[in-house]
């Protein structure tokens, strides 16, 4: 069902959808009650299951409870050149962000970071970070 949701030129809008995401990241087999698991849809991927993500361009998961931006997320969406993540929890962002080779803009205002990691800057394409 959510790539249904991917329109013809590869943007996924999934602001304010109610992502939850555990503050640790942990994952967990029990859903949340009012909202969607962040976790069962981008960090559980399997080897086979990386190449689902690939028509996704723009992505914008603003304005939900993301706590956590891992390497599993990164290396599934390593075709996304939009990526928007304003107005979430987000505590931490793996250093496997450089997996995303193809990113352009990356939107992390009104976020809980404290860091970022330095291998963000080894994208060489990254035209805009806001914070």
């Amino acid at each position: 069902m959510l790539m249904q949701m991917v329109t013809q030129d590869g943007v996924l809008n999934l602001q304010a959808k109610n992502l939850q995401q555990k503050p640790n990241g942990e994952t967990s087999d029990t859903s949340f009650e009012n909202g969607i698991d962040f976790n069962s849809i981008f960090l559980k991927v399997s080897a086979r299951d990386l190449g689902r993500f690939s028509n996704i361009i723009r992505l914008n998961l603003s304005s939900n409870k993301i706590f956590n931006i891992n390497a599993d997320f990164c290396k599934s969406l390593c075709n996304v050149q939009v990526l928007d993540l304003r107005a979430n929890r987000i505590r931490e962002i793996s250093p496997h962000i450089k997996a995303m080779s193809s990113l352009r803009v990356l939107k992390l205002d009104k976020n809980e970071l404290a860091w970022l990691p330095e291998e963000l800057f080894d994208i060489k394409i990254l035209e805009e970070l806001t914070l």
